[in-house]
Formats: structure tokens, sequence, C-alpha cells
């Protein structure tokens, strides 16, 4: 399950984390008493086995809001952190062949017979509960306000997590299906994200391929995509979303039409390539902005 969306798929995240047995405490108070509650949870899919068999990671936006760059509505925008404030950038342990006390990056999975009777897998410890689902978040935050030229950066950063983090992961994780978490508030124009990540249409079709190329590789090109959001629709066909969908559908049927797949050490080029034109570029506005400078010294201050 990939989540590209603006906001962290917390929901599904959760819900994946529950594959895990887990035991939660609780201090229950009355008048006439103080006493502790103790609950186990569990909600497998099919067995004991599932938190091997699901992978999951999330792009979106996390942070504070005091670096907001942009005013809307006559003023400011309110500071706080970006719903729904979790999704700090994480990489579970068991994608790497930790945090699970063997190898090969599969968690230890007790008998269910064992965890039944005696509860084995609630005593684990948080950690271990944490990382043995197969879990990525990238958290993307707000460019600093003197960085003009933000969302060219926020562009590569996001490719960059895809290429050099979660692409590589899901191809080693060898899925038998793809399912797309497809949001399009992630447009750099869509104001539900307050600036944390500038996509634009091109870069929902460049993912759209990438995860396909991935099917190709893995999955026989089997891939399931379910829209989540995006709402800046003023302008009909011509709006941000609907662009953004076209450009998603159309990398969609493309991919249904060949069979390319997904290539690391392209991609790690593709990266590297991207990000000399990026440096070049900031090169050239930096010149800029140092020429415009030093021909405001030489003019001198106004006239009075």
């Amino acid at each position: 399950i990939v989540d590209v969306d603006a906001h962290h798929g917390n929901g599904t995240e959760e819900i994946l984390r529950r594959l895990a047995p887990k035991s939660e405490s609780s201090v229950v108070r009355t008048p006439f008493a103080v006493g502790a509650l103790h609950t186990t949870g569990y909600k497998p899919w099919l067995d004991e086995t599932d938190m091997d068999d699901v992978f999951f990671a999330s792009t979106h936006g996390y942070g504070p809001r005091d670096r907001q760059p942009f005013y809307q509505m006559g003023g400011p925008v309110q500071g706080g952190w970006f719903y729904p404030a979790s999704g700090e950038t994480f990489r579970s342990r068991s994608l790497d062949g930790g945090g699970d006390g063997g190898s090969g990056g599969k968690p230890e999975v007790p008998p269910l017979h064992d965890f039944l009777l005696s509860q084995t897998w609630t005593r684990l410890g948080e950690d271990y509960r944490n990382n043995c689902c197969r879990i990525i978040d990238v958290g993307l935050s707000l460019p600093a306000r003197d960085d003009t030229y933000g969302h060219g950066r926020q562009r590569l950063e996001l490719r960059d997590a895809y290429r050099l983090n979660v692409l590589p992961a899901l191809v080693e994780f060898d899925p038998d299906i793809i399912f797309i978490s497809a949001g399009f508030d992630a447009h750099r124009r869509d104001t539900m994200n307050f600036g944390y990540v500038g996509m634009i249409e091109e870069d929902f079709e460049w993912l759209t391929d990438q995860l396909l190329r991935v099917a190709n590789t893995c999955c026989g090109g089997r891939v399931v995509s379910a829209l989540e959001g995006g709402y800046k629709t003023h302008g009909g066909i011509v709006s941000p979303f609907a662009r953004s969908v076209a450009s998603h559908v159309r990398a969609l049927v493309d991919g249904g039409r060949t069979r390319e797949r997904y290539d690391e050490d392209e991609a790690r080029w593709e990266s590297s390539f991207e990000n000399r034109l990026n440096e070049e570029k900031e090169k050239r506005r930096q010149m800029k902005l140092h020429r415009a400078a030093g021909g405001a010294a030489r003019l001198g201050p106004a006239a009075p």
C-alpha cells in the first residue's frame, strides 16, 4: 500500500500496526478507588503471518507551520502542526533485517498457539512492536521563508524519497499486488497542503509510472488505485485537481500497455542528474541575486 497524499496515512498505518498484538493500559479513577485497565488488541486479516505479508509507505507533509512562506485570505496561516501531526520520517528495521532478533528482514513470528495461551507477543516491548511491521514514512517539511526556489527542491526531495527509499524497499518486498492511495491535495496549488508538498501534474504521472514499473517487475502489473483527496477543483477540467487525476490515469493506462520494468540503477542515475540540474539552477539564481544586489549598491540610496 503506497499512500501519495498531502496528509499522513495514519489510519492505514494503524490498521497495519494492529496486525501485531499489543497490550494497552489505562488508569481508571472513581470517587472510591483507582485501578488499572489492561486490554489486548489484535486484528489479523488472515493469520499470525500477516505482518510479514503487508508493506506500507506514506509520503506527506509533517512539522510545525511556523515557517509558512505565504499568506492566505489576507493574513498569515494559523500556526500549529500540519494535520494530523503524525508521520515523522521513519523506516521500520524489519525492512533491513533488524528489529526482529533474526536476519533476512522477516519478523519473528511466534506460533499462534503460544500467543493465544500465553500472550507472548504482548510482552515483546514497544520497540519490537514499532519495528515488526513493514512501514516507511517520509515527512516532508516546509521550505525556509527565504527559499524562493522551494517548490523545485520539494519536488526533488519527494522523487528521491521514492527513488532511494520507498521503491527499492517495495521491490525487495516483492508484492503480489500494489494499492495506491492517490491523494491529489499534494499539488502545489492546492491550499489544503499549506505548502508542505509541492507536486505538479508531471510528478503524479512520474510516480504512477514508477509504481507501474515495480508492479510489472513483481506482480504482473497488478495495481489498484483509489482516489483519496484533492480540493483545488475551481476551473473544472482545467483545475489542478482534474489535471492531476488525468496525469495519474494516463500513466495507469500507458503502464497497462507496456511491460517496462523497474530499474534501480536507472533511478539512481536519474536522481543524480536531476540533483545536478537543481544545483546549477540554484547557482544561476544566486548569481542573478548577487548581480542585482551589486547594481543596487552602485546606484546608491534614492534621492529625497
